[in-house]
């Protein structure tokens, strides 16, 4: 019970320290997300569309609120108009052998904020190929 304890804050102060905040997961999964909607986060962060890119496969999809964003060169332009600028808090995930859910706080460039669901599928490197991505409720 200690070592688990310990591994998740060693796990929450890592996260913290390359700029991700993260809260721990209502469900008792593991407090961080993917591989690729790290890099998301990281990218978004640091204003890198190509490092956002990277958590991507190769012809990965986006639906944003039910609209249907395809491929790289489409996905890039969202990210330009759409997402850079925004902060990301993670707040929860409910990992799943090709799915995840990640329960985030999304704070607007204007202060606002609303919660989503990110419910990713993922490749065998925890790239995302797939976003579906919902207001919370």
């Amino acid at each position: 019970m200690r070592r688990s304890i310990i591994r998740h804050l060693l796990i929450l102060v890592t996260l913290s320290s390359i700029g991700f905040i993260v809260a721990p997961s209502a469900n008792g999964g593991p407090l961080e997300p993917p591989q690729g909607f790290k890099r998301y986060l990281d990218g978004v962060k640091q204003g890198d569309v190509d490092a956002i890119l990277s958590g991507f496969t190769q012809d990965p999809v986006v639906v944003d609120v039910g609209r249907r964003i395809e491929g790289r060169k489409a996905i890039r332009q969202w990210l330009k108009d759409e997402v850079l600028g925004l902060r990301y808090e993670v707040l929860s995930t409910s990992p799943a052998k090709d799915k995840n859910r990640v329960l985030v706080k999304i704070t607007l460039r204007s202060g606002g904020s609303f919660k989503a669901h990110y419910d990713l599928t993922v490749d065998k490197d925890g790239l995302i190929s797939h976003a579906d991505l919902k207001y919370a409720d």
